[in-house]
């Protein structure tokens, strides 16, 4: 609002230039991350993970960092880790252990994470779009040579040492 206000000469062209595209996809994944928390669909698969009797912590911090890193690979960061708190929470109540270990491997598997695609960081969603506005043609392929090994290098480094630090 004060942004608006200071730029209210130029508010036209601020609102015609803005990246509404950007914006309303990043919305509309907080209203799908709202409608899955709101009808416990994730809740109903952590009652399913701790079901299956595995609740070794390294083996619980290593699906919860690496599934962060896929999901938030396509889902926006924020959304994600606001979802996915109270799973981890949840999760380490049904499996007997600490909550920090998983939900440090959730972040780190989701704010590495979601660097892997354009989409995975709403900071990569309104660079992108500031970008192909400029000429500049984004290709999944060509983001994802560069994106992907570096992400899986750096979640790898940090989980070992989450590992290493809370669990051993």
């Amino acid at each position: 609002m004060i942004a608006l206000w200071m730029g209210r000469g130029h508010l036209k062209k601020m609102i015609v230039e803005f990246d509404w595209d950007s914006f309303l996809f990043v919305t509309s994944i907080f209203v799908l991350i709202g409608a899955v928390s709101k009808y416990g669909i994730l809740s109903d698969a952590t009652k399913a993970i701790a079901a299956s009797g595995v609740h070794a912590p390294g083996f619980l911090l290593a699906f919860v960092t690496w599934v962060s890193v896929l999901f938030s690979s396509f889902i926006d960061n924020v959304p994600y880790t606001l979802l996915m708190i109270p799973v981890c929470r949840e999760l380490s109540e049904l499996s007997g252990m600490s909550a920090w270990p998983l939900l440090y491997g959730m972040i780190v598997g989701t704010g590495i994470g979601g660097n892997i695609t354009p989409v995975g960081a709403t900071a990569n969603v309104f660079a992108c779009g500031i970008l192909e506005k400029n000429g500049y043609k984004i290709r999944l392929w060509d983001y994802l040579k560069i994106s992907l090994p570096f992400t899986l290098a750096a979640v790898a480094t940090a989980h070992l040492l989450l590992y290493l630090i809370w669990l051993r």
